[in-house]
This record gives C-alpha cells, sequence and structure tokens, in this order.
C-alpha cells in the first residue's frame, strides 16, 4: 500500500443534528447518481422532527446497498440552505485537516469504490455497508495543493463538457424553430404548392417491430457484436451513442426484420412511450438491432426525407399524435404500434422543399454528433486520467491547469 494511503476514519464523524425545532423543511434524499434530490416519498403526517439535518459541505449515504444495484448512494451537498434527510441515511463531515471535500467526493464517485462497498456489505434479509466499513475505507491522501489541483483538473474537463451540452441544447431548440417555420406553421395555412398531406404507410419503406423478448437474453449478450438500442438510446432527437450491449452478427441476422440502419427513426412503443430518435449518417455503427420496446420508421427517401418526420415527432403535436392511442393500465404502451404509426396522416413537402431545409439543418446536426462524440471522449479521458492521479501514477505537478484549459475551450 502506498505511504499516502490514509483510513476514511481518520477524517470523518457523523454529525446526526436532529430537526427538533423543525426548522429546516427542505426535505431531500440521496440518489445512486450520488446526488442529493428531492425526496419522492409520501410524508403525509409526517413527524418531521426526527429527520437528519445537512448543512452545506457535509455528506450522506444510504448504509443499506442491496436495493441499489451495484452503486452507493452518497452524496456531497454543495446547496447554501441546510435541508434534512430521512433518518435512514447517515450524514457525516470532515473534521480533520488534511483532506479536501471534493476530493473526497471524487473518490467516492469512482466505480470501483461501488464495487468495494458491495463486496463489504453485509446482512441476511438486506445487505448494509456500515459505518465502521466506511470508516474503514483506505484512500490515497496527498497533501491539500495537489488535492485542489487534481480537483482543478476534474472540473476543468467537466467545464468543457457542460459546454457541449448547453451548446448541444441551444442547437436543438434553433432547429426546432426553424422546422416550426418551415413545416408546422403551414398547418393551418393553404398548403403550399406541391405539399399535401399522406398516412405514414404512404411515405414508409417499412415500419416494423423489435423482437420478442425471449429472443433477446442477458444470457445471449456478447462483448463485441451488433449493439441493442433500447430506451436509453432515445432521449433526443438524435441517437444517444452511450454503452450499448451486444449480440452476435449471425444472432442479428436470425432477427433481420428488426436491423436498424442510418435514415430509421426508432421509437418506444412500451414503457417511456413518446421516444423517438433518428439513427444518423455520422452514427457509430453502420447497423443496430432495436430490443423488444422498440418499433422503426424507415422513410422511403424519394417521398419523404426522415430528419422530417424525425423532428415532427419531437414537438409537442407529435408527442401527443404519437402517444394517443396508449393505454396506461399497467406498464404504459402504444396499442397496435406499427399499424397506428402506419395510420397517422403527415404533412408531405415538395421533394425540393425538404431537399432545401434538411441541407440547412445538416450542419448543425453533425455538430450535435461531433459535440456528443467529444463529450464522450472527455468523460472518458476524465474517468482514466484522475484515478491516475489519485494514486500517484500520474506526477500532477507535470500538469498545466491554464494550459488544459486554454487546450480545451
Amino acid at each position: 500500500m502506498a505511504s499516502n494511503y490514509r483510513k476514511l476514519g481518520e477524517f470523518i464523524e457523523q454529525t446526526n443534528e436532529r430537526n427538533d425545532t423543525l426548522r429546516v423543511t427542505k426535505l431531500l434524499g440521496v440518489s445512486i447518481e450520488k446526488k442529493f434530490m428531492p425526496s419522492i416519498a409520501n410524508t403525509i403526517g409526517t413527524d418531521f422532527s426526527s429527520y437528519k439535518v445537512v448543512h452545506p459541505g457535509e455528506f450522506a449515504y444510504g448504509p443499506v446497498t442491496s436495493r441499489n444495484g451495484d452503486k452507493i448512494s452518497i452524496a456531497y451537498y454543495e446547496d447554501v440552505d441546510d435541508c434534512i434527510i430521512s433518518s435512514s441515511y447517515t450524514p457525516f463531515a470532515i473534521v480533520e485537516d488534511g483532506l479536501q471535500a471534493e476530493y473526497l467526493m471524487m473518490w467516492f464517485n469512482r466505480s470501483e469504490f461501488d464495487r468495494y462497498a458491495r463486496f463489504k456489505s453485509h446482512g441476511s434479509a438486506r445487505e448494509v455497508f456500515d459505518w465502521d466499513q466506511l470508516c474503514a475505507v483506505e484512500l490515497p491522501v496527498p497533501d491539500i495543493e495537489t488535492q485542489c489541483k487534481i480537483v482543478g483538473i476534474k472540473k476543468c474537463i467537466e467545464a468543457r463538457m457542460n459546454s457541449l451540452a448547453e451548446q448541444n441544447d441551444y442547437l436543438e431548440e434553433l432547429i426546432g424553430a426553424m422546422f416550426n417555420e418551415f413545416y408546422m406553421a403551414k398547418w393551418g395555412e393553404d398548403l403550399p404548392c406541391g405539399w399535401s398531406f399522406h398516412r405514414v404507410e404512404d411515405i414508409a419503406e417499412k415500419v416494423a417491430m423489435g423482437p420478442f423478448g425471449s429472443n433477446i437474453k442477458v444470457e445471449t449478450f456478447v462483448e463485441e457484436g451488433v449493439s441493442i438500442i433500447s430506451g436509453a438510446h432515445l432521449r433526443g432527437l438524435l441517437l444517444e451513442e452511450v454503452e450499448y450491449n451486444h449480440i452476435t452478427e449471425e444472432h442479428a441476422e436470425r432477427l433481420h426484420n428488426s436491423i436498424v440502419y442510418p435514415g430509421d427513426i426508432v421509437f418506444t412503443h412500451a414503457g417511456n412511450i413518446g421516444q423517438a430518435a433518428l439513427i444518423t449518417e455520422w452514427s457509430n455503427e453502420p447497423k443496430y438491432i432495436i430490443s423488444q420496446r422498440q418499433f422503426y420508421l424507415r422513410c422511403d427517401k424519394s417521398k419523404m426525407l426522415p430528419e422530417i418526420p424525425a423532428l415532427y415527432f419531437h414537438t409537442r403535436i407529435g408527442k401527443h399524435v404519437l402517444t394517443a392511442n396508449s393505454t396506461s393500465t399497467g406498464v404504459p404502451s402504444i396499442a397496435q404500434p406499427s399499424s397506428y404509426l402506419k395510420s397517422i396522416e403527415l404533412l408531405v413537402p415538395d421533394m425540393e422543399s425538404q431537399k432545401r431545409f434538411v441541407k440547412k439543418i445538416k450542419p448543425l446536426l453533425h455538430l450535435i454528433v461531433l459535440n456528443r462524440k467529444e463529450c464522450k471522449g472527455l468523460e472518458q479521458l476524465r474517468d482514466t486520467l484522475l484515478p491516475k492521479l489519485m494514486s500517484g501514477e500520474i506526477d500532477v505537478s507535470k500538469v498545466d491547469i491554464t494550459q488544459l484549459n486554454n487546450h480545451l475551450a
């Protein structure tokens, strides 16, 4: 063990201050994303005097780990006002000099810490990572100047990531405004020459469903192969290239009716209904397979360019139309999704108008994709670099934060 490793218990103590006077009303919980969040518990008739107070600059964690999958709920409280948390959480604070709070939170954010906490958890009915186990955690504790510099490097990288995300939000708003002017505003007017209404089935090359659930199981996943699209990849206008599960090429070919390609629009018909994402020509892979809760539209590009229905189904009206045939009993779902999608009426501009509009927005869509890829690269850089800086494997004194910031800006 390196000489600068110390036990966490040397630096922290439980705070355990109760809300006896009901002074604090801000009720929060701690998520597995390691953040404080508004509580979703039913608090009608609850006595908040037994709840625990957390002050700015303190931490809290949930000792019970058996309900959290592979993560432990632990967070650093950075707000300006005190909050209260359930007595099931354990609040604590750094009480000894030599350990910087944001540096400690970086350590808690490591996947290795989650694995350690799950491994050390114990119990029969429920598994618990208790206070003694937390205090026994060993972590590298360099001098405060080095800790602050490592935190500065992290903030520098994340500032660039946040800037890219904000830029993408603006680009999507801009594209939406352009689409409203080009397309949505025409619905209430006399149609331009060459524009007409058609059902989706009239402009589609194909509409098809994902495979039956029994055709793709966890035991069929492989390390590399054809990527499986799930709801996590459909949170925006464009397919989000986050972590995928995979099946073999041979398995995918047996499910060929559920293979999708760049230019296809993928929808969710059960669960988080209303999702719709376009697979762009700049996607990471030449083909994907959709999961059992998805279905897709492949446009006949001689009649309709896919960017237009993809944008339409992201408008307020388009989302309403897409989910109008849904049921909320049990898992929310769209009834007969393929047949229903085919029956939806779309306004179809003449092809020259479609091409001119898509030519205008394509550079903006491409920039969104490039920003996402840069953000993913920065995330990988952060997650690879910081543990090596914390352990001393890379000498932090050789990193010039000003130069790094200028490079990332």
